[in-house]
């Protein structure tokens, strides 16, 4: 569940940031190029960055910060532990389990409605195929696959007796559905359109939206990102269409725009040229005025671009670190690849000992002691490097004696800033040995 959070915070973050890299670079830049930016964001909702962490990490290498130490205190992280003869969970396992299992059922009956809805609407096609399919609108598509698109997979059209817009279903076999409305020359620029939608993969990915919207339901910011998502979609499909065209051509073309456009759309899934009268004036608009960039005008987006997208693939050092042991019998061998480290040994018992060197200090998985330093100064560290281990406290007693105390605990060796974990053991010492 932690990775879905970090997934659909990484994509709102760039969402948000795409409104400002919209504000900075304004006119100059197409509706295609923003198309483009909602695509990569809409797959960073589904990309975990953990490879980018390790990635920025070997960097980080290369350049070594001061060695500092400070305490922190945390909660561990969702767990389950099972052995023969014991399980452990951390206190808020079985409540993240049910935040999980909600998710899950919510995200898979909103799925469920959608594809219910989709393979209906294409039942419903398959029922009128034979009766409505346009040959003319065949024939007007080979001649464009030929001339204008180059695209060679069939693709069947269908006129229908209804007020909905055209639109487009199907990935691997698209079906055109139109309204039997038109004149051949509209039907041309109608086809045009739909086969721009087509060309661009966007029945494709309007799916990938939907599938998108069900997993992150709990993210109201979706709703905005769908909806800006589906008419920066159909501005691009436009500008796609508009490329090239003489202001003649362009002005055929959005009086189609407005003679086909209604306000009822086809499916969830499917493309449209329907939409309210604000957008549809202004899809005609940039119609008319569509250009292509300047070569100056992409390198500029694509910078400020660039540099968005690596603050927020930062997010990538908020992912937790995994650790899996396969089986008990390495307990065993972890024990003994300890014992071999300097200033470390086994009891006999599960818990292990460690040589008390300074009051406070922390023992990694060799063995090696850092002793920590509660009075230096804390250093700011851009991504942290988890060596696992325990921090040991050694306070002496009124009695003459002593109490060890140990946690698990981890390290980062950059900026020596080490976060206590659970409780490990507790040794009490009659007459203090140390």
């Amino acid at each position: 569940m932690a990775y879905l959070m970090l997934m659909t915070l990484a994509g709102t973050i760039l969402f948000l940031l795409y409104f400002v890299w919209e504000k900075i670079c304004g006119e100059h830049v197409s509706e295609r190029m923003k198309y483009a930016v909602l695509v990569v964001i809409m797959f960073v909702h589904v990309m975990p960055l953990m490879g980018l962490r390790a990635l920025y990490r070997s960097l980080l290498d290369l350049f070594p910060l001061p060695q500092t130490v400070q305490e922190a205190n945390v909660l561990v992280h969702v767990a389950e532990v099972n052995t023969a003869t014991e399980t452990y969970t951390t206190p808020d396992y079985r409540l993240r389990i049910l935040i999980m299992v909600v998710w899950l059922s919510l995200a898979v009956l909103l799925l469920l409605r959608q594809c219910i809805s989709y393979l209906y609407k294409r039942i419903q096609l398959r029922g009128v195929a034979g009766a409505c399919r346009s040959e003319t609108g065949v024939k007007i598509v080979e001649r464009l696959q030929k001339e204008e698109f180059g695209l060679k997979r069939r693709i069947d059209v269908l006129q229908i007796d209804s007020d909905e817009s055209p639109y487009t279903m199907g990935v691997f076999r698209p079906v055109v559905v139109l309204t039997r409305k038109l004149d051949e020359d509209e039907l041309t620029w109608a086809l045009r359109h739909e086969l721009t939608h087509i060309k661009q993969g966007d029945v494709m990915f309007k799916l990938m939206l939907e599938l998108v919207c069900c997993l992150y339901w709990f993210n109201p910011i979706l709703r905005w990102f769908k909806k800006h998502f589906l008419n920066t979609c159909e501005f691009a499909c436009d500008a796609g269409v508009a490329n090239g065209r003489t202001k003649e051509e362009r002005g055929a073309y959005s009086k189609v725009l407005t003679k086909i456009a209604t306000k009822k759309k086809g499916t969830v899934m499917s493309n449209a040229l329907a939409d309210d009268d604000e957008i549809i004036q202004e899809r005609i608009s940039l119609i008319m005025n569509s250009r292509k960039m300047k070569r100056w005008e992409k390198i500029i987006a694509v910078s400020v671009l660039a540099v968005f997208m690596f603050a927020d693939s930062l997010v990538a050092f908020a992912y937790p670190s995994a650790y899996h042991v396969e089986d008990e019998t390495e307990i065993d061998a972890i024990v003994s690849y300890a014992k071999a480290g300097d200033g470390l040994w086994t009891n006999g018992e599960n818990n292990l000992v460690f040589e008390v060197l300074y009051d406070k200090e922390f023992i990694d998985e060799n063995g090696t002691i850092t002793p920590a330093n509660d009075a230096q100064p804390t250093v700011l560290c851009p991504g942290h490097k988890w060596l696992q281990g325990y921090f040991q406290v050694h306070e002496k007693n009124d009695d003459g004696g002593c109490t060890v105390t140990v946690f698990n605990s981890r390290r980062c060796p950059y900026c020596n800033t080490i976060v206590v974990e659970s409780l490990y053991a507790t040794y009490i010492y009659v007459v203090c040995p140390h």
